[in-house]
C-alpha cells in the first residue's frame, strides 16, 4: 500500500541512535578502581529545585481562596489583595493568579463579582514582559468560545462568567479606559440569556442590565 513504511522513513536521522552496537565483555565490565570514588561523589539535589515553584503556587492559591468570601467593600479586601500582589515575582505567578481567581469566579455570581474587582486592581501588573491583563483577556476569550454549549452543560459557570465579564467591562469604562474588544462578547452573553427564555437566565439578565444601565 502507498502509506506503508512511511513511519520508518520519516526520521532517518535518528536511525543510528536506535541501532546500538553490542558491548564487548571488557567494555561492559565496571572499572574497579573508580567504584569507591563514585560512591563518595555527592549527588546533586533533585527535589528542592522542583519543590519551590510548587510551594509558591500553593501559597498563591491559598491567598486567592480568600476571595471566595470577599467583596471590595469588605475591610479585609485591600489587605488580601496586597498579599497576593506581593507574591507575584515571575510570569508563572501571574498565570497561577489568573487561573486561581478564575476558578473561584466560576463558583457563583458573588464570587465572580469579588474576583473581578480584585483582578481589575491587579490588571496593571507586568513581570518580564508578561502582563496580567493580557493573560486575563486570553482567559476571557477562551471562556467565550463555544459559550452556548457551556451554558447548557454548566449554566452556573456560564452565569458567573457573564457577571465577571460585565463587571470587568464596566470597571474600565468607569475609569475612562474602555476595553472595546469586550463590548461585543458582553452583548452576546446578554442576548443569549434573553433569548433562552429560561427564568433563571432572564432574571439574571435583567438584574445585570439594571445594575449596569448607562454603561453597557
Amino acid at each position: 500500500m502507498a502509506g506503508r513504511g512511511r513511519g520508518k522513513a520519516a526520521f532517518p536521522e535518528v536511525r543510528h541512535q536506535l541501532r546500538r552496537p553490542k558491548e564487548d565483555p571488557e567494555d561492559a565490565a565496571e572499572p574497579k578502581g573508580d567504584s569507591k570514588r563514585d560512591e563518595n561523589k555527592q549527588q546533586p539535589p533533585s527535589t528542592p529545585v522542583d519543590a519551590a515553584p510548587v510551594k509558591v503556587e500553593k501559597e498563591i492559591r491559598g491567598l486567592c481562596s480568600q476571595f471566595k468570601y470577599l467583596q471590595a467593600s469588605d475591610s479585609n479586601f485591600d489587605k488580601a489583595l496586597s498579599a497576593v500582589n506581593e507574591k507575584l515575582k515571575t510570569s508563572k505567578d501571574i498565570d497561577d493568579v489568573v487561573n486561581s481567581m478564575y476558578e473561584i469566579c466560576l463558583l457563583g455570581p458573588d464570587q465572580a463579582l469579588g474576583t473581578c474587582q480584585a483582578m481589575t486592581r491587579l490588571s496593571n501588573v507586568e513581570i518580564d514582559g508578561c502582563k496580567l491583563r493580557t493573560k486575563l483577556l486570553t482567559r476571557l476569550q477562551q471562556e467565550f468560545e463555544g459559550f452556548e454549549e457551556k451554558a447548557e452543560s454548566s449554566p452556573q459557570a456560564f452565569l458567573s462568567n457573564t457577571v465577571f465579564l460585565c463587571e470587568y467591562y464596566t470597571q474600565y469604562l468607569l475609569h475612562g479606559a474602555p476595553v472595546n474588544s469586550l463590548k461585543a462578547p458582553v452583548w452576546r452573553y446578554l442576548e443569549f440569556m434573553l433569548q433562552s427564555r429560561k427564568p433563571y437566565f432572564l432574571n439574571q439578565c435583567f438584574r445585570l442590565v439594571q445594575s449596569k444601565v448607562g454603561f453597557l
